[in-house]
């Protein structure tokens, strides 16, 4: 085993539900000499789970987005003995592409982190979880008009809520693992909440993580991340307001009016209405005749990217 495996790296997970910030926090905390934050990494867990050497194909789709040669994958793949030293070589492989460090925090931020809380923290005991929760309403106004993820808010009330209820849970189950911060919080006072986070994972805080340059974006996705690199900005924190009809919000607060409200965010609606049959028929009209023929199209160039 090379030296660079020697060193106990210590990963950070972040996670919640997505459109939350959580590569947004990821670019902050990431920017220090001693850490290396990978791009989303949803393979990791069959990986960890594998015996042996019946791993997946190293040519999978978001293995391909960390942009390592098909050579040094190959090799990674056939040295590794276990699930665990395959995922800790990639990082270390990463990190020496990207940055040419030997980093002693590995920072992860594939949003379905907690939904493998178990799997994670039964593989790496020196783990420390980041939950990342933004207003439910904010999360449906940036996801609705993508290709992907609910498209409407009845979806994405019961969408966010299922999403985030994984990273309360494994709050409550180990406190002492996992500290949850909010998004809007980070925006308003992010040295102050930056400086929680690190003193919470035992990693050393610096100014430079007000930057946001600690990951560098896939090309694909930079649109939807246009926030990376950039100062927190708090002036766009209420802009679901105007995204969203009144109806839509109507809506979303019907199905999460109480975590909304134990979560500290304001309501605008204290008796909301439930969707309507004609409504949830109109959704469902939208969903076929714009939203799936873009997912379509969505699933077919990912696959056509991991045939090539």
């Amino acid at each position: 085993m090379p030296d660079s495996l020697q060193q106990d790296i210590q990963p950070v997970f972040i996670g919640g539900c997505d459109r939350s910030g959580t590569t947004f926090l990821a670019s902050m905390i990431g920017n220090t000499d001693c850490a290396i934050t990978t791009p989303e990494s949803q393979f990791k867990v069959d990986f960890l789970s594998c015996n042996g050497k019946n791993f997946h194909s190293p040519s999978i789709w978001r293995l391909k987005l960390w942009g390592l040669s098909k050579k040094r994958l190959e090799e990674i793949f056939k040295c590794s003995v276990n699930g665990k030293e395959l995922v800790t070589r990639l990082v270390f492989e990463y990190a020496q592409v990207y940055k040419n460090n030997q980093p002693q925090y590995w920072i992860d931020h594939t949003p379905t982190n907690f939904q493998n809380y178990k799997v994670l923290n039964q593989h790496y005991p020196n783990a420390k979880f980041v939950h990342i929760i933004r207003d439910g309403r904010a999360v449906a106004s940036s996801v609705m008009p993508l290709a992907w993820g609910p498209t409407n808010s009845n979806d994405a009330a019961v969408w966010w809520l299922t999403k985030i209820s994984f990273g309360l849970a494994a709050q409550l189950s180990a406190p002492e693992k996992v500290i949850t911060v909010k998004y809007e919080d980070i925006l308003q006072n992010p040295e102050t909440e930056l400086k929680k986070v690190c003193a919470f994972i035992g990693m050393p805080y610096n100014k430079d993580m007000l930057l946001g340059k600690g990951f560098s974006v896939p090309g694909y996705t930079k649109k939807q991340h246009s926030s990376i690199g950039q100062l927190p900005d708090n002036s766009k924190t209420d802009n679901w307001k105007s995204n969203l009809s009144k109806r839509d919000i109507e809506i979303f607060e019907y199905h999460s009016l109480g975590m909304l409200e134990s979560l500290g965010y304001e309501v605008i609606h204290h008796r909301p209405l439930a969707i309507t049959r004609k409504e949830r028929f109109f959704f469902f009209l939208n969903y076929i005749f714009l939203q799936y023929l873009k997912q379509t199209i969505r699933r077919k160039l990912r696959t056509y990217r991991e045939l090539k």
